[in-house]
């Protein structure tokens, strides 16, 4: 967790590890009380899952957690993608060296692509029990974290025989029996949950936690130590941050790459703060917005089954929020059957369309459907002619 990912999004700043971080006290406050109850017990552990979409900060969160653990004396392990399917790869990562298990099956290792490991149904027993040995080998808390748990996909990336390995890791750490105190955290999209069903592990509901927005006071916070420590600001921001906070609705992508924007624009500037100045970074901001929406949060919808959450807005209006019967009805009128309607509908809130809350489903900003719109508006630029 030391180095920031590389961006996905170059017209994005910010991405991944948060160079100025605030807020998230709702996950790390308990999340530190937590472990410091553990390390004081000797054993003991216990699963989180923290859900958001893209964009949200879960990686710049998990980085905290990260720095946390290792401040209170917990070893702090950032898991591959590999190692939730792969069952040595995950103990070389626990063990802290290369493992290197050369059971021969067929003439094959457990090194062979993982469509193979349908073959090593025999070898359970035995990798659990290597399992056994790691975890309890040894007297150090462990704090593993998985970041973009979202990856996960036990459908097609292991055989259930695989996944009972992987099963048996969160039931040892949970069941407190382990000679030392474990942690897992995971993060990934508002689904990432069934991931995890699909391999029989289901995390208690008072371990899920929704990621959330920021405060306008952590918002505030951010967007100063941007302008004032990167940006050179001479004079008070506050004029600034209210601009840019109207704009960036509390979501931490949008927030720290205004932010920057500004901090940028500052440093051409010598740090002098003007009316102009302001204008130009707001224009920035709106163009990383737009890239966002296009590319991300309606990237993975087609142009179809966008207009048609378009016309369940426009029918529910003015109440912001929609029902999923009711929009499974809609794409069900359109021609999908329900397997399908129910891949959609997990295709909106996945990337962040729709978000949850107590009254229904709804849109998280303003700004997103005024993106919609613009996007519904336009030719589709790919239909070629001549093609079904």
């Amino acid at each position: 967790m030391h180095e920031k990912y590389p961006s996905p999004y170059p017209h994005l700043s910010d991405i991944g590890i948060a160079k100025h971080f605030h807020g998230r006290s709702h996950i790390l406050t308990p999340l530190c009380e937590v472990l410091s109850k553990l390390k004081k017990a000797g054993r003991g552990g216990t699963t989180l899952l923290i859900e958001g979409p893209g964009g949200s900060g879960k990686i710049a969160l998990l980085d905290q957690c990260w720095k946390m653990g290792a401040s209170m004396g917990w070893i702090p392990i950032d898991l591959s993608y590999d190692s939730m399917w792969h069952p040595i790869e995950l103990l070389a990562q626990i063990k802290g060296q290369e493992v290197r298990v050369r059971h021969r099956i067929h003439g094959r290792t457990l090194k062979d692509p993982v469509h193979r490991y349908s073959e090593m149904s025999a070898r359970v027993k035995h990798l659990i029990e290597m399992m056994d040995r790691v975890l309890d080998g040894g007297s150090s808390p462990i704090l593993l974290i998985r970041r973009k748990a979202h990856y996960i996909n036990y459908d097609w990336a292991v055989p259930p025989s695989m996944a009972s390995v992987v099963r048996h890791l969160f039931q040892r750490i949970e069941s407190g029996d382990l000679g030392r105190p474990a942690v897992f955290i995971a993060a990934g999209n508002p689904l990432t949950r069934n991931s995890f069903k699909k391999a029989g592990y289901r995390f208690p509901d008072e371990n899920i936690k929704d990621i959330g927005w920021l405060s306008e006071d952590e918002e505030r916070l951010i967007i100063r130590d941007w302008m004032i420590k990167d940006g050179k600001a001479k004079g008070p921001t506050t004029e600034w941050e209210d601009a840019i906070i109207k704009e960036t609705h509390g979501f931490p992508l949008f927030t720290s790459s205004y932010a920057q924007h500004a901090a940028d624009h500052l440093l051409t500037c010598q740090g002098v703060m003007t009316s102009n100045g302001l204008r130009e970074v707001l224009a920035t901001g709106r163009e990383s917005k737009d890239f966002y929406f296009r590319h991300y949060a309606f990237a993975h919808i087609k142009r179809k089954y966008g207009g048609i959450l378009l016309d369940c807005i426009h029918h529910a209006s003015p109440n912001p929020y929609l029902h999923k019967p009711d929009i499974m009805n809609a794409l069900m009128v359109s021609g999908c059957d329900r397997l399908d309607a129910e891949c959609v509908f997990a295709r909106y809130v996945r990337y962040g369309a729709l978000v949850k809350s107590k009254a229904g489903f709804s849109m998280p900003m303003q700004s997103m459907y005024h993106a919609l719109v613009r996007i519904q508006s336009e030719p589709d630029p790919f239909k070629i002619p001549g093609l079904p």
